[in-house]
């Protein structure tokens, strides 16, 4: 007995070769199912190259429209079953599943300024701010502690101060013991802004943080700059076409 078989071109289930022939694995397991029941077959594409859709007045295309029309005796082809396709054919048990995607424009590219200002990422603006502050007010404070001792003046002790947290050292020595104890805690805390610091870069570095233009179809549906395109013919226009709400 020999039957005509339709499919349709989706890498890797069923595509075609140099040599024009089909492969893939549909076509592989059209194979065992032909040696199992013993049949031939004639494998060939829709008239139209569509899947299967239904338009409003109930007229089917694609593979759908040649089963109905008795153009073929069954489809090996990665099918997605849908309702409306199952009342109007009949379905195997699946052996395939899968979870769909949406590609979509790609405004994710940081800017050649963000890229610039990127050691700039692990704090925040405030926290930028109150880290110069708490710099200024250091120094002030370290002169007022060494005044009597040490002759200071004011950009060697705000330049020592400012090179501590960028892991420069420095040739100021204090000699009272509040100054060495204030410069101590002063140290503790550097140390844990300069790991905190070290850890966040690399990780914006190591992991592309992203923020995404839509999280849902009913966000893609009120957004003006993006249009969804789905293939004509495939389960997915059939799916919107039913559906009332994202």
């Amino acid at each position: 007995m020999k039957l005509k078989i339709l499919t349709n071109l989706w890498s890797p289930f069923s595509e075609m070769n140099e040599d024009g022939q089909f492969i893939g694995i549909a076509i592989d397991l059209l194979k065992h199912v032909a040696k199992d029941l013993n049949f031939t077959y004639d494998l060939f594409l829709p008239r139209d190259g569509k899947w299967g859709s239904v338009s409003s007045n109930g007229t089917w295309n694609g593979m759908i429209r040649d089963l109905l029309d008795k153009q073929a005796d069954a489809s090996f082809a990665p099918f997605t079953v849908v309702k409306s396709r199952a009342e109007a054919v009949d379905f195997t048990t699946s052996y395939y599943f899968f979870r769909p995607a949406i590609s979509y424009k790609n405004h994710l590219t940081d800017s050649k300024t963000a890229r610039k200002l990127l050691f700039l990422k692990p704090f925040s603006s405030l926290l930028w701010v109150l880290l110069g502050l708490v710099t200024l007010l250091v120094g002030f404070v370290l002169r007022f502690f060494e005044r009597p001792a040490n002759k200071f003046i004011y950009s060697v002790e705000h330049l020592f101060i400012f090179g501590s947290l960028i892991n420069q050292g420095g040739s100021i020595t204090v000699n009272r013991g509040a100054s060495r104890l204030f410069l101590s805690a002063w140290w503790v805390f550097v140390i844990t802004i300069v790991a905190t610091y070290s850890g966040n870069i690399i990780a914006n570095l190591a992991i592309r943080r992203v923020s995404y233009p839509f999280n849902s179809l009913e966000e893609l549906a009120e957004n003006n700059e993006y249009r969804l395109v789905l293939l004509e013919g495939a389960a997915y226009e059939l799916i919107f076409k039913v559906v009332n709400k994202f």
